[in-house]
């Protein structure tokens, strides 16, 4: 608007009268000693055709924010990027005078690269080609992610350096892993990716240059300065917030998420400790929303971000956005989507690193899937001929660890790589369960009464340990492996001690195979269900259980699968209804005045 031209003009020191909203947008913000910080919003909506809308603001006085930048992805066989305008009216990647940019990247988005206009008039009478503005560099290591973000060099006369390639060579990626440094800016920072953390990219005297945070109601709040320009601010952050390695960002900390954070979840009827009227932790839950009568069964279910993925008897994955999460019949708003790659049966799902959903089934095929795009990018071949029944999946860094009925062998995939790096004789025949335990161990249970504990670096078989009974699921806690058993019981043995430790055998909970386990809280608790109908929940500290969700014995005969969101609290659970056919997921809300859990 008028308006807000003139507000940009004065607070980026642009006064040139054929100056544009475009030009103030492009160019770098103004310079000074130090150089002003200008303070902008970054925010998230999602669509109803379930993709997202990025926008940025900036904020221009206490009481007025205007409107910066919209982008819109677009995905294809060779890369993905993001078209971008200033034109919320306009179509993102329509030709149109309001269009500014793409953002750029490959599938593995650790390498980025901002482009001007594809609709540049000037430029195209000249025939030159569009001008690069920025790329942005992802590097992972051990506890953080490094970023450096290249730019235009900005020369003392307040002219920009221009990259408009004609041939690789002459690209600001080229310049940069070539080491020529006259043309470009060189910005860095270390990125540590978890839920509310904080982000800072500084210049090469140390100065910060741009800083983030996510506010709790999503929204973030960033602020940047010299040499950065909006269109740059405003790529860096897209690119942040839809990369792999950086994606748990955007994710709500513990601190935002209801009840306190580390509370420890009690059982029913446990003594506490403290005076009478002192109020107890926030450990009760209540029935939120259900899904009935599905067509097919549920056998696996797990959670990426914002998104519930259940994998089902015909094969299908539906993938569920649990903020609209709805009873179907009061209508047909809820959101969600359905994946196709599997024939039957998806046993299994996990996720790694927040973004790549990671499915096997009975067709003994093991695809992986971007869980924000929901479209598959990979499947894993398996060596030697025929498949076996991919019955278990778990995840230790980036080995992706997958077993199930057949040859009884595990087999150990690079994710980096897609391929198989070492095979384990496991000699159990049915494995149905693994899961990565201390010091990175690797468990693994089924149908002979027994685990066996691998040291996945050597290839050797640690330890035997005798269940007693057959293994539906696996559970790692601290140091402690947690075993699901079909004779309705709970085992746990303590890796660290070996196999001279007995179990501790958890009872009294159910009265019917035990399905499956999800730790909750801070790690000290323990959801379970079964085919008794029961979901229960443990104080692994005590010892002790209480049937938290009622509502489920009520509509269930058998509890089949569990998935637990860290950041909402929220538990989510499906089965079987009393009439064939019927199929529940629930969805389980924490209550904040604490008590007991009840639905």
């Amino acid at each position: 608007s008028p308006r807000s031209k003139k507000a940009l003009k004065k607070k980026f020191g642009i006064h040139k009268r054929d100056a544009d909203v475009r030009s103030l947008l492009l160019n770098p913000a103004r310079s000074g000693n130090p150089p002003p910080v200008f303070a902008a919003e970054f925010v998230r909506e999602l669509q109803s055709t379930l993709t997202e809308k990025l926008s940025m603001y900036l904020v221009l006085s206490a009481n007025y924010k205007a409107l910066a930048f919209l982008a819109a992805p677009k995905t294809s066989a060779r890369r993905v990027e993001w078209s971008i305008t200033t034109d919320p009216a306009a179509s993102a990647g329509a030709e149109s005078e309001a269009f500014s940019g793409r953002l750029r990247t490959t599938h593995k988005r650790d390498t980025w690269v901002m482009l001007d206009t594809l609709f540049d008039p000037y430029f195209v009478e000249l025939g030159m080609v569009r001008r690069e503005l920025g790329a942005v560099f992802y590097q992972q290591r051990r506890a953080a992610v490094s970023v450096t973000l290249v730019l235009p060099k900005v020369h003392d006369d307040g002219l920009v350096a221009e990259f408009r390639p004609k041939q690789p060579a002459e690209s600001i990626v080229a310049h940069y892993e070539a080491g020529r440094r006259d043309q470009i800016m060189i910005l860095q920072g270390d990125v540590v990716p978890q839920p509310g953390g904080a982000v800072e990219i500084r210049a090469a005297d140390g100065r910060p240059c741009l800083r983030a945070k996510r506010n709790r109601d999503g929204r973030w709040a960033f602020s940047y300065s010299y040499p950065l320009s909006p269109f740059q601010a405003f790529n860096f952050m897209v690119s942040l917030l839809n990369n792999p390695a950086t994606s748990a960002l955007n994710l709500r900390s513990d601190a935002g998420a209801r009840g306190a954070p580390g509370a420890r979840l009690l059982p029913y009827g446990a003594e506490r400790s403290g005076a009478a009227d002192e109020a107890p932790p926030p450990d009760r839950y209540e029935h939120a929303f259900a899904v009935r009568r599905l067509r097919s069964l549920v056998f696996s279910m797990a959670i990426a971000g914002d998104i519930l993925f259940t994998g089902h008897a015909n094969g299908d994955i539906l993938a569920w956005r649990t903020p609209s999460f709805e009873d179907l019949s009061s209508g047909d708003s809820v959101l969600f989507y359905k994946l196709t790659g599997h024939a039957t049966q998806v046993n299994a799902l996990v996720v790694y690193r927040g973004r790549t959903l990671v499915s096997a089934s009975e067709d003994g095929r093991i695809c992986l899937w971007d869980a924000p795009a929901l479209r598959q990018t990979h499947v894993l071949q398996r060596p030697g001929k025929g498949a076996d029944k991919v019955r278990a999946l778990a995840l230790g860094g980036a080995t992706l660890a997958s077993a199930g009925q057949g040859s009884g062998n595990i087999l150990l995939w690079d994710l980096g790589k897609n391929a198989v790096s070492f095979t384990l004789k496991a000699q159990l025949g049915d494995v149905r369960c693994l899961v990565f335990g201390h010091r990175g161990r690797l468990v693994a249970g089924g149908k002979g009464k027994q685990l066996k504990v691998w040291d996945v670096d050597t290839g050797k078989a640690e330890l035997t340990l005798n269940s007693e009974a057959n293994v539906n699921a696996l559970v790692a806690v601290d140091s402690e492996v947690f075993a699901a058993c079909s004779d309705a019981k709970i085992r746990g043995w303590n890796l660290a001690i070996g196999a001279s430790d007995a179990p501790r055998v958890l009872i009294g909970g159910h009265s019917a195979q035990v399905r499956a386990l999800v730790p909750a809280g801070d790690g000290r608790a323990l959801f379970s269900c079964g085919e008794d109908g029961k979901v229960n929940v443990w104080d692994l500290d005590v010892q002790q259980y209480t049937t938290a969700l009622a509502r489920a014995r009520l509509v269930s005969k058998t509890v089949r699968a569990l998935a637990y969101d860290p950041l909402t609290k929220a538990l989510y659970s499906c089965g079987e209804g009393e009439n064939d056919g019927d199929t529940w997921i629930f969805k389980w809300q924490p209550i904040e005045d604490g008590g007991p859990y009840v639905a």
